[in-house]
C-alpha cells in the first residue's frame, strides 16, 4: 500500500472510499461503452454513458481528484506511517495545490476524470487526493485554455471528452435543469 493510501486510510477512514461508491452507475455505463465492439451498439452505449454522467452531475456526485503539492509544503511535514486520525502537524509554509493533469503523446494536457479511488491507483498520480464535484471537473476541463478537455479513466481505458463535446454536454445539462425547475 502506498503512502497516499495509508494516509487516506488513517485520516479519511472508510468514508474516504465510500463517498465514491455512488459513482458505480457511471463506472458500469463507461465500461459497457468501452467494451462494446459493434459500432451501432457503441453509439447507444456512449449515449447511455453520457446519461449516467448527466445523472452524476444532477446528483452532485463527487470524484477523486489528484492534486499536486505545487510548492512541496507537505514534504517532511508528517510521516504517513505514523499519522493517525486527529493528529496535528504544522506546515512551515502555506500549501498550494493544483489539479494534476495528464499529458498525451502529442504533449497536449488533459484533466483526468476518475470515478473511484481504485481507478486512480492504476497509474502514477499526484501525492494528494481530494473529493471534487463532478460538475467542477467537467467545467474546468472545458474552461481552462491550457487543457484539451477531460480524459476518463486515463490509466486503464482512456476516453477523451474534447471541449466541443463538454460544451454541448454541459449546455444540455443546464438546459434540462432549467426546464425541469419550472
Amino acid at each position: 500500500m502506498d503512502d497516499e493510501m495509508r494516509f487516506a486510510d488513517e485520516v479519511g477512514g472508510d468514508d474516504f472510499y465510500d463517498e465514491f461508491r455512488a459513482n458505480d452507475d457511471m463506472v458500469s455505463a463507461f465500461y459497457a461503452f468501452m467494451d462494446e465492439s459493434d459500432e451501432k451498439m457503441s453509439t447507444e452505449r456512449f449515449m447511455a454513458f453520457l446519461n449516467a454522467l448527466a445523472k452524476g452531475v444532477f446528483d452532485e456526485a463527487v470524484v477523486p481528484m489528484p492534486f499536486v503539492d505545487a510548492n512541496n509544503a507537505l514534504d517532511g511535514a508528517f510521516d504517513p506511517e505514523t499519522v493517525s486520525e486527529g493528529d496535528e502537524f504544522q506546515l512551515e509554509e502555506d500549501a498550494r495545490f493544483r489539479m494534476d493533469t495528464i499529458t498525451d503523446s502529442d504533449g497536449k494536457l488533459w484533466l483526468p476524470l476518475f470515478f473511484n479511488v481504485e481507478a486512480l491507483h492504476k497509474g502514477q498520480t499526484a501525492n494528494v487526493i481530494m473529493p471534487v464535484p463532478l460538475l467542477d471537473v467537467l467545467q474546468i476541463g472545458l474552461g481552462d485554455d491550457e487543457l484539451m478537455g477531460v480524459v476518463v479513466d486515463p490509466f486503464d481505458r482512456p476516453c477523451t471528452l474534447k471541449k466541443e463535446l463538454l460544451e454541448r454536454f454541459l449546455g444540455d445539462c443546464e438546459e434540462w435543469q432549467k426546464e425541469n425547475e419550472k
